[in-house]
């Protein structure tokens, strides 16, 4: 028997699937700290912290529910794919908004041990945030870093500057940090934060993907492998296309799209008195921000760390 009518909506900040992405030196950052002027302090930020960011864009292709736990081969027919698309549609996500996914769209009841989310490669952001004292970003000019700041030199507010790279090859590819920072009074204005859209280089392993080991089951490299809060098991597989894993050529893959397979500690269980299924992700905390040092100067780096999903079943 089907649930008709189960409204897939965004909601914020609960914990079930972490989307992990690879950051060695940060990879478990505290959230940041502030003073009673809602300023991120000078000692916060040189241990490292976290943030929420103000919007966070994802490119989704499907989302799916599954009676068994799949694999990257069977996925599509072993789960309850709900919501599928060709071309990837951009959800955006705020701290502040909900976001309607789909609705009239019917579910089997059923005990559900896993869930799937095809994505595209790429997650962007914008946001701005306001320090204690003031701060460098950086942009690269003619082969080398050069401070990113307004017309008074540094400032106390930091924003994100409309680009994209690579934030796991740091210090190589022209992208140390995607931060511009301002004066409150700069003479030309704080402009809008821009959109910064991080590369492939949040799910690269530099040559490991998953594979299929003699129990059917899905092994994922380590730095993909992710154990949320609750127990759930995630694993990011690298896809050429919705159906062919990616292959690697010299350290670099083909993969167009992430596979993240989630198994649940706890079943999400659907009845014929289950009246929603909210879907939400979780963007609390996923900006990570540090204090690094190049050539003569100290400047703000700030990285995509991590992003959640959620089922909630009502």
């Amino acid at each position: 028997m089907n649930n008709l009518y189960i409204l897939k909506t965004f909601i914020s900040f609960l914990v079930i699937i972490l989307f992990h992405t690879i950051n060695p030196t940060q990879g478990h950052a505290a959230t940041c700290g502030v003073n009673s002027d809602n300023e991120i302090t000078n000692s916060s930020l040189s241990s490292g912290c976290t943030v929420t960011p103000d919007t966070v864009y994802f490119p989704v292709y499907k989302i799916g529910l599954c009676t068994v736990v799949p694999t990257y081969l069977n996925y599509e027919t072993a789960c309850n794919i709900f919501f599928d698309k060709t071309t990837a549609q951009e959800v955006t996500v705020s701290k502040s908004s909900n976001v309607d996914l789909s609705s009239g769209i019917s579910l089997d009841n059923g005990t559900y041990v896993a869930a799937i989310i095809l994505l595209g490669n790429t997650i962007s952001l914008k946001h701005s945030e306001t320090f204690a004292g003031n701060r460098n970003g950086t942009t690269y000019e003619e082969g080398s870093y050069t401070r990113s700041y307004g017309t008074d030199d540094a400032g106390t507010i930091c924003i994100t500057r409309t680009t994209s790279g690579d934030e796991d090859d740091l210090g190589s590819s022209g992208l140390e940090s995607f931060l511009d920072c301002y004066d409150p009074d700069d003479a030309e204005g704080v402009p809008a934060a821009g959109k910064f859209t991080e590369t492939s280089g949040a799910y690269s392993t530099g040559g490991s993907k998953c594979s299929i080991n003699s129990s059917g089951v899905v092994t994922a490299p380590a730095t993909l492998t992710v154990t949320a809060t609750n127990g759930d098991t995630v694993k990011f597989c690298g896809m050429l296309n919705k159906s062919t894993l990616e292959t690697y050529t010299s350290s670099v893959s083909n993969a167009t799209r992430q596979l993240a397979i989630q198994s649940f500690e706890t079943p999400v269980v659907t009845t014929s008195d289950t009246s929603s299924i909210d879907i939400g992700f979780k963007v609390t905390d996923m900006l990570s921000l540090e204090e690094r040092t190049g050539g003569s100067f100290t400047y703000t780096n700030a990285f995509i760390e991590g992003v959640s999903l959620t089922f909630k079943v009502e």
